[in-house]
């Protein structure tokens, strides 16, 4: 017959078989403090193990700890110093007095498609986001004075010039007119507003990089006039279509 195992004395009685942990079943370095090196035994005299197997005071059964690492659960350190920078920003909620408007308005005029909806809520988006607007339905009919303090409007950028005169041209078609056209010097902007009174800027940026366009804004002219020129959009559209050059109709000034 095999060799029967040692039986030890831990003040429960004599003849009680011990039990291995299942910390003493870790590779070298990965025992918890306070484990006995060597020893493979649960002991009366190590209380942290004992709790750690049975399931002390504050601890679950070692059954319901994870089980990574023999379910030992691995400790994580949070960095408390680093400013957190947004990888992208990811979506803005709005009120609106009337749910079903707001939706279509929104799928005309920049594209968006319902994600889901209720009696109450929409979640929209228009590309691999899962929403980028959320529009909920309110009680509230008296819409905000003009110039409180609150949003003003979203901006969205848009490819090139010609995509921008294009949504322009479709949007007129369908009688959506531009509230405000404006060449910011940095970007030529088209402004267009909600049946709620929400704006919604489609820009396009009028240099072609980043520095030239960060130049701009550090330059004099920009701290003179950082508003910008109005432009009209229709005079723009023609002359885009006549094939006048690129970077005279991204200047200020480019129509009367």
């Amino acid at each position: 017959m095999g060799a029967r195992r040692p039986r030890v004395s831990d003040g429960r009685g004599l003849g009680h078989r011990t039990r291995r942990s299942a910390a003493s079943r870790l590779p070298a370095g990965c025992q918890p403090a306070g484990f006995g090196h060597g020893s493979g035994e649960v002991s009366p005299s190590r209380p942290a193990i004992r709790g750690m197997v049975a399931g002390g005071p504050g601890r679950p059964p070692i059954g319901r700890l994870p089980r990574a690492h023999g379910g030992i659960p691995m400790a994580r350190r949070l960095d408390s110093t680093q400013v957190v920078r947004p990888t992208h920003f990811g979506h803005a909620v709005l009120r609106t007095r009337n749910l079903d408007e707001a939706i279509a308005w929104w799928e005309t005029v920049v594209g968006m498609r319902v994600v889901h909806r209720n009696a109450f809520i929409a979640f929209l988006t228009y590309d691999d986001e899962h929403h980028r607007l959320a529009l909920v339905q309110t009680g509230e009919q008296t819409p905000a004075p003009p110039g409180a303090a609150g949003l003003d409007h979203l901006g969205y950028t848009v490819g090139s010039l010609g995509e921008l005169l294009g949504t322009y041209r479709r949007l007129e078609a369908k009688g959506i007119l531009p509230v405000w056209s404006i060449n910011h010097g940095l970007t030529s902007s088209l402004y267009y507003a909600s049946p709620d009174g929400i704006r919604v800027e489609f820009q396009v940026e009028n240099f072609e990089t980043k520095a030239d366009l960060e130049g701009f804004m550090r330059s004099d002219a920009f701290a003179k006039n950082p508003i910008g020129v109005e432009f009209d959009p229709a005079a723009l559209a023609a002359r885009y279509e006549r094939g006048d050059p690129l970077p005279e109709l991204l200047r200020q000034g480019a129509t009367p």
